[in-house]
């Protein structure tokens, strides 16, 4: 079993907020980000999409995201939706994985 410190990993909320860069290129630095990861690794990102913080827990191995939002009813932000979509699609293609993303049926408020 993995050390538990190496289980849980931060992701810069500067380096995926809409004022770093393009969709593109903040998908892209998740992918990095994602692409280092070990099998077993959950990645806290940070967002905020207006006025409040979001946090999204991403596990690329299983294509899984859980959002989390303090308000209760509120939609997933757009934005950061389409952040993790492409990294995974990206992750996949980096590891070889052909199965197709189901990623957004499994967002949890």
């Amino acid at each position: 079993m993995a050390n538990m410190v190496d289980l849980v990993s931060l992701v810069d909320p500067t380096q995926v907020s809409t004022q770093f860069g393009s969709l593109s290129y903040r998908s892209k630095h998740l992918a990095n980000i994602l692409e280092k990861a070990d099998g077993v690794q959950f990645f806290l990102v940070s967002y905020n999409p207006r006025d409040l913080w979001v946090l999204a827990t991403v596990r690329p191995d299983k294509e899984t995201i859980y959002y989390m939002d303090s308000l209760p009813n509120r939609m997933v932000d757009e934005d950061l939706r389409n952040i993790v979509n492409i990294a995974i699609k990206i992750y996949n293609s980096h590891v070889g994985k052909q199965s197709p993303l189901a990623f957004e049926k499994k967002v949890k408020n």
